[in-house]
């Protein structure tokens, strides 16, 4: 069993997403399914490459346009019953007339894509819209890829050319030798288309490695924008905390011209404080002698007295 199968809902949605955003869901699918333990789902999401716009917009139809893409697919299989009844061998197979409505189909489907390509801010360039007509052709006449055209969940464009779709076929006509003629022709034209399938092929694969290396190049870029961010994100923050030790730095500086400021006056303040320290030491010394002076001054005048007193008494 294809192992998408059971996440078919999920792929659905995940093609639906517009090409710019398609690698980061896609991403975010694969994890998610690696977390529920579907690992061989995951490695067969992460391998689906970013749809072109003309594949987008395939995978939109069945969405915006529900009955354009059921007329798709109805003329789609007419054309093909009427193909297989011819390429069995029966007489008087009409195609002009499936092809014709199989054709005017396509027209209105591609109309409906444009719209979504141009909603999506997308404008379609004519080979937009010619690979969008041919995976539209592809998709609605190739049994194996109707379903996933219809659920919106094709992975890659499909060919017209693949599957031997002869766009305005003549009308039958009953001679054998006009039949025998007109089989060989569609030979041819089916060689024809196969060889053009096979250089379509080889060209979509070099344009997967262009988008490869495309995705690639993208993710380096967006890599190297992250670290570029986060760099400059440091460079702030190391200049911010450079310019708040600038100010620590110039508080400090002012801090320490403080200091050494009231250092300074502290000291003169000392020295004008022994000044009148060593003042009142003097004084207090002077003081001292004074008194000293005065004390011998009343002792002498004492014994001056006793004397007088003496000679009074004898």
């Amino acid at each position: 069993m294809d192992p998408l199968e059971p996440h078919a809902d999920l792929v659905s949605e995940l093609m639906s997403v517009a090409p710019d955003d398609f690698t980061a869901r896609r991403d975010e699918l694969v994890q998610r399914l690696r977390d529920d333990g579907a690992r061989e789902a995951a490695s067969e999401v992460a391998a689906i490459r970013r749809p072109s716009p003309a594949l987008w917009a395939a995978n939109q139809l069945g969405r915006r346009d529900p009955e354009t893409m059921g007329e798709l697919l109805a003329s789609g299989q007419r054309l093909r019953e009427a193909q297989g009844r011819m390429l069995a061998g029966e007489e008087a197979v009409e195609l002009t007339g499936p092809a014709e409505d199989h054709r005017r189909a396509v027209i209105r489907a591609v109309d409906a894509g444009k719209e979504a390509l141009r909603d999506a801010g997308r404008p379609a360039t004519d080979a937009m819209l010619e690979r969008l007509r041919e995976t539209l052709v592809g998709a609605s006449l190739a049994e194996g890829s109707r379903g996933s055209l219809a659920e919106g969940r094709l992975l890659a464009e499909v060919p017209a050319a693949s599957i031997g779709f002869v766009a305005q076929p003549e009308a039958p006509r009953s001679s054998r030798v006009e039949r025998r003629a007109r089989e060989k022709a569609l030979e041819a034209d089916l060689r024809a288309k196969h060889e053009r399938e096979r250089t379509r092929r080889e060209a979509e694969e070099g344009l997967k490695e262009s988008e490869r290396r495309r995705d690639a190049a993208f993710e380096r870029v967006q890599t190297i924008r992250e670290e570029r961010e986060h760099l400059e994100r440091a460079h702030a923050e190391a200049l911010r905390r450079q310019a708040e030790s600038a100010r620590s730095l110039a508080d400090a500086e002012a801090t320490a011209r403080r200091l050494a400021d009231e250092a300074a006056a502290a000291e003169r303040d000392v020295t004008r404080t022994e000044e009148r320290a060593g003042g009142a030491r003097a004084s207090e010394e002077t003081a001292q002698r004074d008194l000293d002076d005065a004390r011998q001054a009343v002792e002498r005048a004492r014994q001056r007295m006793r004397a007088i007193d003496h000679e009074r008494d004898t």
